[in-house]
């Protein structure tokens, strides 16, 4: 995760050909607003989240890095890593707490409705630790994020 703020930071502070706002749903993060910076074919974006449900909340941050790798007049195709650390809280009467982090190496499809609106959808396997209350673990899950981008 310190790799990919270090490489949001560089990417931002280089010269970058614009300025992305995102907001969106996706799995593992939540419902997510996030910003960034596109370089040439380069794009990274860092997003904050969470989702709720019953008795049960989190909170994410997440970090998405890509290289386009195809691209056509409106649609365009990028590999990169996805990485979200989460924390979350679950339970009345008994209550559990933890954190998970994941990362993902993700495809990404973006589909520009005009040159300042996309449609992004990310897709990879996440590999990923958690730790609770009752012990901790691994897991692997499919990663899914559907964002709205606009470039103001």
């Amino acid at each position: 995760m310190r790799v990919a703020a270090i490489l949001l930071v560089a990417a931002g502070s280089a010269r970058a050909d614009g300025l992305v706002l995102e907001t969106g749903i996706g799995a593992p993060a939540g419902i997510t607003g996030g910003i960034g910076a596109r370089l040439a074919h380069w794009q990274a974006v860092a997003e904050v989240g969470g989702a709720t449900a019953g008795m049960a909340g989190m909170l994410s941050g997440s970090l998405h890095v890509h290289r386009d790798i195809f691209w056509r007049t409106r649609d365009t195709l990028a590999l990169g890593v996805s990485a979200t650390y989460l924390g979350y809280i679950a339970g009345s009467d008994t209550v559990m707490e933890g954190t998970a982090e994941t990362i993902a190496p993700t495809l990404q499809w973006r589909h520009a409705w005009n040159p300042r609106n996309e449609l992004v959808v990310d897709a990879g396997p996440a590999i990923g630790r958690w730790r609770d209350d009752n012990g901790k673990g691994t897991f692997v899950m499919p990663m899914l994020a559907v964002r709205y981008a606009f470039a103001p």
